[in-house]
């Protein structure tokens, strides 16, 4: 029986340094399809937000917002969305605290303002917005009811912090994950990449230890405790090199393309 395969986007299948997918992961990713293996995105990112390059591989599959909403061969088998009544306290704690927040949909992700000056990764965030036409995006967040999952910025760690206080105020539970100390992703806390793998490994049939998983980030460290197998990009976050099985190359250095060939998957 062939294997699951589960890849984060960006910096693992998707190079942010080249603003493409590598030509050695397109091609990893076509032969493994080939050997009877199953492929799939799982990222952080919304359904909306793939762009011409990822849509271009043929994935069986679609993880998304951090588990929050799940496709396999277009059918939509798991959707989740923060109650309304506790997104519609979210928003006006962003113009409060000075942050810059993406909240996300499906559908669309819906920002503050087009404001590419604010923050290094917000930027490239409005850029790939802006470049790529299949990606939906509005700048504002007027009548915006519900969303998933956000990601948020700040000019500085103490106007996080404050953030922070707030959303943990509510009568809600989020996970929040630290990518830097103005850079936080905020999603509902009883679902991450890994209970998106448990969800379609059993709708499958197929075993944990059938399913591996493809890394960078901190907001991968549920997949890896959860999948059978994790791999971490070469330019992935060094700290976790102690909780994966395996360490492949730099995404631009055939880091996919090298793994897939390491567990013989082609």
């Amino acid at each position: 029986m062939g294997k699951l395969l589960f890849f984060d986007a960006d910096e693992t299948a998707f190079s942010n340094k080249t603003n493409s997918v590598p030509e050695s992961a397109k091609k990893a990713f076509r032969l493994a399809k080939e050997n009877g293996h199953q492929i799939f995105l799982n990222t952080g990112r919304p359904l909306g937000y793939r762009g011409h390059e990822l849509d271009s591989i043929d994935f069986d599959g679609f993880l998304c917002s951090n588990g929050n909403c799940i496709v396999y061969h277009d059918d939509l088998l798991f959707h989740n969305m923060i109650p309304s009544s506790i997104c519609q306290q979210i928003i006006p704690l962003i113009p409060k605290h000075d942050i810059r927040a993406v909240l996300e949909t499906k559908d669309c992700s819906y920002l503050f303002d087009q404001d590419d000056t604010f923050h290094p990764y917000l930027g490239n965030v409005i850029h790939a917005y802006q470049e790529d036409d299949t990606i939906p995006a509005q700048y504002s967040y007027g009548g915006l009811s519900q969303f998933e999952k956000f990601i948020c910025f700040s000019r500085n760690p103490c106007q996080m912090d404050a953030f922070l206080r707030d959303l943990k105020a509510l009568p809600y539970s989020f996970t929040y994950i630290k990518n830097s100390d103005t850079f936080y992703e905020v999603i509902p806390a009883d679902f991450h990449k890994g209970t998106a793998i448990k969800h379609l490994a059993t709708h499958l049939n197929q075993p944990l230890d059938d399913c591996y998983a493809f890394g960078d980030s901190p907001n991968d460290v549920s997949m890896f405790q959860t999948a059978g197998h994790s791999i971490l990009m070469g330019n992935g976050y060094k700290e976790l090199k102690s909780l994966v099985e395996y360490i492949t190359t730099d995404i631009d250095e055939d880091g996919i393309y090298n793994a897939m060939k390491h567990y013989h998957f082609i």
